[in-house]
């Protein structure tokens, strides 16, 4: 139960007209929980189906929320099934959000410690609502597009649908949320730097699925991921397309250049140790001064450590080859062994004779 004490108040122009009530509300107070409203200032609007707060200032421990707030209902009875029945009208114009705060009604919060500044206008019930013209920045991150959120007071399971134009992502502003990707800084997951996105997200924030375009400073790539994050099917399941990336950037390999790659991506977890599995066509790659061709690839990532099976039929290279490359080093080099059928190394600007 929310247990509310002390409260101190003030009204300001008191009117009533007819069955409508409206007033200049200041008032401050505490919860037994520790969640205190230092500031709370509107201009009030009152009858039995509504009540409004316009020109809303209202001042919590960590945030600071405004500028309107709307609950519309049959009767006064609706507040006993408040989340179900009650339909909310929000307004939010650069507000400050702090999870400390949301940690009181949603425990899950608690220890997060981020903080955002939001707007946005959200409609509906607690239970079922949408929030239009959505803008959240923390950090380096900034969120926007239109979200729809039902079953929210069990973050567990509220299914979320998103809808980005363009979205921008710090991996390490999103940390907090999934600890797991500690464990993968020094890997080319973080090379890429700043994610930009652009498209849905379907889902629980355990199980769900992204489709859209990724753009990073290492290139870009058309993708769908399905992501589960929790019991015996954790990890996830996607397929890349039109991908075109730098290699020097994301692999650390100074001497390649741009590669482009249709194909598959799963792992069975999260973690530094759970092998990342990649397969598919590089159809052109950068290396040396030369572009090579029609390369399949079947490749595995683990342990900081990418090891690949490339089988080429490049007009210049037809060979079976395996390389690995260990990102535990600062320094990256790119050696192969395997088996040539046929290498013109002039062509391939291996060598400056001609073979």
């Amino acid at each position: 139960d929310i247990i509310v004490t002390p409260i101190d108040g003030r009204l300001k122009n008191v009117r009533l007209n007819a069955d409508t009530l409206t007033a200049k509300v200041q008032l401050t107070a505490k919860e037994r929980s520790g969640l205190e409203v230092k500031r709370f200032e509107t201009n009030l609007r009152l009858h039995p189906q509504l009540m409004e707060f316009a020109n809303m200032d209202l001042q919590l421990n960590n945030s600071r929320l405004g500028s309107y707030y709307a609950m519309r209902y049959t009767s006064l009875d609706a507040m006993e099934d408040f989340v179900d029945s009650v339909q909310v009208t929000a307004m939010l114009r650069n507000s400050t959000v702090h999870t400390d705060d949301l940690g009181f009604f949603a425990t899950e919060l608690r220890g997060i410690g981020q903080i955002g500044t939001l707007s946005g206008d959200a409609t509906g019930t607690i239970s079922n609502f949408v929030v239009q013209n959505a803008d959240l920045r923390t950090g380096n991150s900034r969120f926007t597009g239109t979200y729809k959120m039902k079953g929210l007071l069990d973050i567990d399971k509220t299914v979320i649908n998103v809808e980005t134009g363009g979205s921008q992502f710090d991996l390490k502003d999103i940390e907090p949320w999934a600890p797991a990707l500690k464990d993968l800084r020094s890997t080319p997951l973080y090379n890429a730097g700043l994610l930009q996105y652009k498209g849905r997200f379907d889902g629980t924030i355990n199980n769900f699925t992204t489709d859209g375009h990724l753009q990073t400073a290492a290139g870009g790539m058309d993708a769908t991921v399905a992501v589960n994050m929790n019991g015996p099917a954790k990890g996830f399941d996607g397929t890349i397309r039109n991908a075109q990336l730098n290699g020097a950037r994301l692999l650390g390999v100074p001497s390649m250049g741009m590669m482009k790659f249709n194909g598959k991506i799963s792992s069975n977890g999260f973690s530094a140790a759970t092998p990342i599995k990649m397969k598919g066509d590089v159809s052109a790659i950068e290396y040396g001064g030369y572009t090579y061709h029609d390369i399949l690839a079947d490749a595995v990532f683990v342990n900081e450590s990418l090891s690949a099976n490339l089988s080429s039929t490049d007009p210049y290279l037809m060979a079976n080859f395996t390389t690995v490359l260990d990102f535990r080093k600062k320094k990256q080099s790119y050696n192969a062994r395997g088996a040539v059928a046929y290498a013109n190394l002039h062509a391939l600007q291996l060598t400056k004779d001609s073979v």
